[in-house]
């Protein structure tokens, strides 16, 4: 490692919480560098005062910064300023960074929305700054050779007790007792021994999963811990007095680190090799309305993301609410555009529509038809739009924003090159054929304007693929989604990979080919679960996804055993209908139908509709959804004039609500012709 700072201006070493990556990064840089002036932030906020210490330095300096993620983010490092600060000519100046993996994974290997912490320009930012690093990993278990050689210290008691362990632990991770003080931690719950600060523990390390890496005071700690104590037990846990259960938990154990790490006066932090030592789970509820209200704004929309995938929609929709007047646009606009998703998973459609429209109307009346704030709130409007149905008019809509936004902005810029990308989304529903060339001319576009690895222009070559595959040119999209899996910004861009992946698996379902498509669902379902753990949104998804495929590929038994499965764990979160909820249960109740339990599919979907048409209105895409399954599956139980007057009414609702031409009104229009044949 001291060989890569010498030669390379910027290097982070990653690896698993006690590996040692700061022991090994300090080591380096004493080695390497050791006439560089050390420079050290001590916070996000403090960033740009550290570079420009750099930059007007009067010697070469090591920029240090133990635990990069705390510097990412709203204020903080950015690609301009590494830029800058190894572009200066006068010094050779180094950047060291430690980071955790998976920390590294979240900025480098992104799921769908609601599945990690991070927001979509938060994200992108960081991984910018990642991409710019020569990274060096660090595994937590020692080669032979590594352990060969420590074995000349062993006159030291505490390296001889590490290597006896280094079949179980890695030695770094032993010397500083993180399997013990994980051990100490569990242990704690038991009653009458400290189970307060056990929840005090549980409390900070679900604050630096979220995202909250700031000290967290002891009022904040207790709030965050009284749920955990309900939830193991509450008074027949016998907990603590909070002093006595603070006083433990800050307490070095094993002559090494403690539970919880005091910062100063400010508070305390969970020792980092807890954060990813137990599997994930969804915490208690009130546990996160604790995280909200201390949460900055930036904080809270990471929060937000991170609740969403957990289905804690009551508290996704608040911390979402506390980032709406965030200081930069992007995170702003972000925040509301988010929102808008909530209230359409929690409330339907329509909601959704509604709070867009205020907001652009709010905005409009306050700051003006042409600003910026009010072209962004207008094409949510837009999108919302199209999702609730009318593709067409959420066209004519972005045509006009187009218009407004070429003379605000200039063309080209990125908020015009953004509303020209949305309108091909809106035409690969219109005219995929028309979309294709749409998305092939906005990458060759964007490349200019801001590279060839720039994230649109691969987004666009990504969509360009799928308009050709939907235009029914699969031979052709799939060949050149094979193409793009082999580009090198592709793969640096595992979001993009991942969701190629995710459409391949669906071109192989539909060629027939389900045993290599059963095999990728598979593959993106098992890196997932490594990811993110077991209960979160993106899991659930790709379980629902495999399960639908095993049973197109004649196992609907199985598929039914899947989906129950799938639909358990969601109930098991909490029991609010959000679209998800609806999805999974109507996919449940299909298969069950293929299975040849015409009438359970029947029940099933009958209950769904009464739920979702309470829920989402009667006339919401989901809900029509329902409507349509029910009908197909009376006409299967053999009632057909019922059927065909469901499936006349449901066609009147989509004609009214999505028009004559869209997708669902053709099939519900063609399924009615169907059993209108079948009594004649």
């Amino acid at each position: 490692m001291a060989r890569a700072l010498s030669d390379r201006r910027f290097v982070v070493l990653v690896g698993e919480s006690t590996a040692g990556k700061s022991r090994a990064a300090f080591e380096a840089a004493h080695t390497a560098l050791p006439n560089s002036f050390l420079v050290e932030p001590v916070g996000r906020h403090a960033v740009a005062a550290a570079i420009n210490a750099v930059t007007a330095a009067s010697g070469p300096c090591l920029l240090w910064l133990d635990d990069l993620e705390r510097f990412l983010g709203t204020g903080g490092l950015t690609r301009h300023d590494l830029t800058r600060l190894l572009d200066a000519s006068r010094h050779d100046h180094r950047v060291l960074a430690t980071m955790r993996a998976e920390e590294y994974a979240r900025f480098t290997r992104p799921d769908h929305l609601g599945t990690d912490h991070l927001g979509a320009e938060t994200r992108h930012a960081g991984e910018e700054v990642l991409r710019l690093a020569t990274r060096i990993e660090l595994p937590r278990a020692w080669s032979s050779a590594e352990l060969a050689r420590a074995g000349n210290h062993n006159s030291d008691r505490r390296i001889e007790a590490a290597l006896a362990h280094a079949d179980r632990f890695g030695v770094a991770e032993y010397l500083a007792a993180g399997p013990r003080l994980l051990d100490d931690w569990q242990h704690a719950w038991a009653p009458g021994t400290h189970p307060r600060a056990a929840a005090l523990v549980a409390g900070a390390v679900l604050a630096r999963r979220t995202g909250i890496h700031r000290p967290l005071p002891s009022t904040v700690l207790d709030r965050l811990a009284r749920p955990y104590l309900a939830e193991r037990g509450g008074h027949l846990l016998r907990p603590e007095p909070l002093a006595e259960a603070l006083a433990w938990a800050v307490t070095p154990l094993h002559a090494t680190s403690s539970l919880l790490l005091p910062v100063g006066d400010t508070g305390c932090v969970a020792f980092d090799y807890l954060i990813d030592a137990l599997p994930k789970r969804v915490p208690p509820p009130e546990t996160v309305d604790a995280l909200v209200v201390f949460a900055t704004q930036d904080e809270a929309i990471d929060l937000a993301d991170t609740t969403w995938g957990w289905y804690l929609l009551d508290q996704a929709e608040a911390a979402f609410r506390r980032a709406l007047d965030h200081p930069e646009p992007d995170r702003r606009d972000y925040a509301l555009s988010m929102l808008s998703y909530v209230l359409e998973d929690r409330h339907g459609y329509a909601a959704a529509l509604s709070f867009a429209s205020e907001e652009a109307n709010e905005r409009s009346s306050r700051l003006g038809l042409e600003h910026p704030d009010t072209l962004n709130a207008t094409m949510l409007v837009a999108w919302r739009t199209h999702h609730s149905g009318d593709t067409r008019a959420a066209s004519v809509l972005a045509e006009r924003v187009l218009t407004i936004a070429r003379r605000v902005h200039g063309d080209p810029s990125l908020p015009v090159l953004k509303i020209r990308r949305d309108l091909a989304c809106f035409q690969e529903v219109l005219d995929p054929a028309s979309a294709a060339e749409d998305f092939r001319q906005l990458a060759a576009d964007y490349s200019e304007f801001a590279g060839p690895a720039y994230r649109w222009t691969l987004n666009c070559r990504v969509a360009h693929a799928e308009a050709l595959e939907k235009s029914g040119n699969s031979e052709m999209a799939s060949e050149a989604l094979h193409w793009l899996l082999n580009d090198p910004d592709i793969l640096a861009e595992s979001q993009l990979r991942q969701h190629i992946q995710e459409r391949q698996a669906e071109i192989l379902a539909r060629a027939g080919d389900f045993t290599t498509a059963i095999a990728l669902w598979r593959e993106l379902l098992s890196e997932a679960e490594q990811t993110h753990g077991l209960f979160c949104g993106q899991v659930l998804y790709l379980r629902s996804e495999l399960a639908s495929c095993v049973g197109r590929g004649g196992d609907p038994e199985e598929a039914v055993h899947l989906l129950q499965e799938v639909v358990d764990e969601r109930t098991r979160i909490n029991t609010e209908w959000d679209s998800d909820a609806i999805r999974f249960r109507r996919r449940l109740a299909t298969w069950t139908g293929m299975a040849g339990r015409p009438t359970d599919a029947l029940r099933q979907l009958q209950e769904l509709v009464g739920i979702s048409s309470r829920v989402r209105g009667v006339a919401d895409p989901i809900t029509l959804h329902c409507r349509s399954r029910a009908a197909h599956w009376t006409a299967a139980t053999g009632d057909i004039p019922d059927a065909i007057e469901q499936f006349e009414s449901v066609l009147t609702d989509c004609e009214l609500t999505m028009g004559p031409a869209h997708e669902m009104t053709a099939e519900c229009r063609e399924r009615l012709n169907h059993w209108r044949t079948v009594v004649l």
